[in-house]
């Protein structure tokens, strides 16, 4: 099971105290979303996103604001999702418990997938219908593929260097 603020008889109130101290609630209204966010002012972590310590355990704070706004621990196997695309965002109306693979097509849906917006490989190949093939890590050039397996047939041929 997940750790959770509800975990701890306090935990709700301790975090809505922290946020309430630590978040400052007049930056700019992001597109689409209706309230500002509510940015994290203290510890974070790689991407941004917001941390801190309850009972010596570390929490993120997105997910924490969640659970606290919303009374409910967020299930196993779900995370807390930005709709505002702002990681040290605390707003919990910005926030919905969700599985990865629905973060990350809204994240492509948006244009926010860094891999998603590259219009040709490394080589400079262009990913077009033709040249691109759908992979289960993501898309691969065709181009490239195949001069590789064209030098692997080629150094069987020939024995092997």
């Amino acid at each position: 099971m997940t750790k959770s603020i509800h975990d701890y008889a306090d935990g709700k109130r301790r975090v809505l105290a922290l946020i309430e101290a630590r978040t400052n609630r007049t930056g700019s209204i992001r597109p689409g979303m209706a309230e500002p966010c509510w940015e994290w002012g203290g510890t974070t972590v790689r991407g941004g996103y917001g941390q801190f310590r309850l009972h010596g355990l570390k929490f993120y704070v997105h997910r924490a604001s969640l659970e606290a706004h919303t009374g409910e621990r967020i299930p196993d196997g779900l995370k807390a999702i930005h709709a505002c695309d702002n990681p040290p965002c605390a707003n919990p109306a910005h926030l919905n418990a969700g599985t990865q693979s629905q973060n990350m097509q809204e994240c492509s849906d948006r244009g926010r997938h860094t891999q998603g917006r590259k219009t040709h490989c490394p080589k400079g190949h262009p990913y077009d219908e033709d040249n691109t093939s759908e992979q289960q890590k993501g898309r691969r050039c065709r181009t490239c593929h195949n001069a590789t397996c064209r030098d692997q047939y080629a150094r069987k041929a020939g024995g092997g260097k």
